[in-house]
């Protein structure tokens, strides 16, 4: 099924999201349930009732190795757990995401690799993107646009401040219309994160940096030491970071 193109993320699909990530924390909900209950009572699936921006926190808290997160949009939708509507307008906002990501390093990169490809480092992206909507979960679109090929970089995940010079090309400027089957519970939830308030950001520093080592566990005792100084750096200008763009805004 062909989706119409979006280029503006509008309300129907921001709260398609927001259902996914309903979606994702009862399904999680659902398994721990399981867990405890030993009863072979068949029992109706329930969404729970979140608003924004609980529904966000609440996905935040599942944790990494929950296999719902490996869970395709389209494998819900077969379940009977999530609409086929909100199944493809969280694709669509995800697409959006991924082409602004794409048009971004098209406006902005400035070197070619050998193949004429345009290039970029992480760390020049970060500081490009600063400004744009997407920019809180900018790893997150990165993650996605390699998903679907329109980009490549060597790591796995790009660390801020670790993977400065990564070099990420563009391989493809033209950004197909996607199936649900295209993105995971995991995915999506990276796309969606939200830079917390002044108010919050001594907590969030917290909880990213707990969120982060859970998500990319350390192979060895160096590396979980290396990558834990590099968050801390990272996350210790939070709070300046939202405290200027709070001046900004005054």
């Amino acid at each position: 099924m062909a989706l119409p193109r979006l280029y503006t993320n509008d309300d129907e699909d921001e709260l398609a999201l927001d259902d996914v990530l309903s979606c994702l924390v009862a399904l999680q909900e659902s398994d721990e349930e399981d867990e405890e209950d030993t009863s072979t009572d068949d029992k109706e699936f329930e969404m729970p009732d979140f608003s924004f921006p609980d529904v966000r926190e609440q996905a935040a808290k599942v944790d990494e190795r929950n296999p719902v997160l490996r869970q395709t949009l389209r494998a819900s939708v077969r379940r009977g757990e999530l609409s086929e509507h909100r199944a493809l307008g969280a694709t669509r906002w995800m697409d959006t995401g991924v082409r602004n990501l794409v048009q971004h390093i098209k406006d902005t990169a400035t070197t070619k690799n050998a193949d004429g490809q345009l290039t970029i480092t992480f760390g020049a992206l970060r500081s490009s993107a600063q400004s744009v909507s997407w920019s809180q979960s900018l790893v997150g679109h990165l993650k996605a646009a390699k998903h679907k090929g329109c980009i490549a970089y060597e790591q796995h995940i790009l660390i801020p401040s670790v993977h400065d010079k990564a070099v990420i090309t563009l391989l493809n400027t033209d950004v197909p219309d996607s199936d649900p089957a295209t993105y995971t519970y995991g995915l999506v939830r990276e796309c969606s994160i939200r830079r917390p308030s002044a108010a919050k950001a001594p907590a969030a520093r917290r909880a990213v940096l707990a969120q982060t080592m859970s998500m990319h566990p350390a192979e060895d005792d160096e590396d979980e030491s290396n990558g834990v100084q590099a968050i801390e750096d990272v996350l210790a200008s939070l709070s300046a970071l939202v405290d200027d763009s709070d001046d900004d805004d005054d």
